[in-house]
């Protein structure tokens, strides 16, 4: 359990970026806001991408004066996760950030999965980083019980003042798939690599799925899914492969949202699996739909939460969009 000790809890915002890109690429901000002192205490970044030497994920922290990031995810070694990713670590982490990765990702000729150059470029510099103690890097499996990985803040004693609980579980990948896969020497699918992460903050519950698909999403913990989601992202740009998740869900869902992956013949999110989401959630939000009909070259959906009044609203930026029923269209 990591708390955050903030004087005045009414000044308090959480704010939750989705990014994305015209064709691929996907980015999580998520940002905890002293209004108070107009200040970022606890941040985090899951995943990475830019486009036409655009990095929405570097301007949003930018514009926030974030210096350095409480938490780096690197939720799998896919392109469209993964571009622009040292940038963030050499601009923003060190031997104080937690960088998670996933179980199987080490770049070396021993790898479960092969990797392009430029990946293995990238978990190259981790590993010599964090070599010298630089890093604080932990590679994520999920066994029999949730992974906590929240770090540990300290404070000054003496004032009187509020805390903020933060709890941060990784519910993939799982290592029974990992070592299978290992032990067979098949090389698959980078996405059975991929971190799900779950953030509790104080009353609110994020859901960040990452590309699991639906081997890895047949072994989620169903409980870990049945209480009420303030954000949902869903998994591998709601797919067809990974409808699964479906099945793990009543009507709890405040906020969904996806990115987007069009590439030759594929063209995600699936309108399909879309309207079977729009089933269990208040509102569905997309990086991009229609992107023709829109000059950007990137989407982000912003949601903001005041932690005190227990309110929400999006606000939608470049060519992200509402997706509708059919009913409301």
């Amino acid at each position: 359990m990591c708390q955050i000790l903030v004087n005045n809890v009414k000044a308090i915002e959480l704010r939750v970026f989705i990014v994305g890109y015209s064709e691929q690429g996907e980015s999580i901000v998520l940002l905890i806001i002293d209004n108070g002192n107009n200040t970022v205490i606890y941040s985090a970044v899951i995943d990475c991408f830019e486009y036409n030497d655009i990095n929405k994920s570097i301007e949003i922290l930018s514009k926030y004066k974030v210096n350095k990031l409480n938490l780096l995810c690197w939720t799998h070694p896919d392109e469209d996760h993964s571009v622009g990713m040292m940038d963030i670590i050499n601009g923003y982490c060190d031997s104080g950030t937690k960088i998670l990765l996933p179980e199987g990702l080490n770049g070396d000729e021993g790898n479960i999965a092969d990797f392009t150059d430029k990946i293995k470029g990238i978990i190259k510099n981790i590993n010599t980083f964090n070599k010298a103690r630089n890093y604080n890097v932990t590679r994520v499996n999920v066994a029999k019980n949730f992974y906590n990985l929240v770090d540990e803040l300290s404070f000054k004693d003496g004032i009187i003042r509020e805390a903020i609980p933060i709890e941060v579980f990784a519910l993939s990948p799982f290592s029974s798939i990992c070592s299978r896969r290992e032990a067979s020497k098949n090389k698959f699918t980078i996405n059975d690599l991929s971190i799900a992460l779950l953030f509790k903050i104080d009353e609110f519950r994020l859901f960040f799925a990452g590309d699991i698909e639906d081997q890895s999403i047949r072994l989620l913990r169903k409980v870990c899914l049945r209480p009420k989601f303030e954000v949902f992202k869903t998994p591998h740009h709601t797919s067809k492969s990974s409808t699964n998740m479906i099945n793990h869900l009543d009507h709890n869902l405040m906020f969904t949202c996806s990115t987007v992956y069009k590439k030759g013949s594929v063209n995600l999110p699936v309108d399909e699996v879309v309207s079977d989401y729009l089933k269990h959630t208040d509102f569905f939000h997309c990086t991009g739909t229609k992107m023709e009909d829109n000059d950007s070259d990137y989407g982000v959906i912003e949601y903001v939460f005041d932690l005190y009044e227990k309110t929400s609203e999006c606000i939608l930026h470049g060519h992200a969009v509402e997706v509708l029923n059919e009913e409301e269209q």
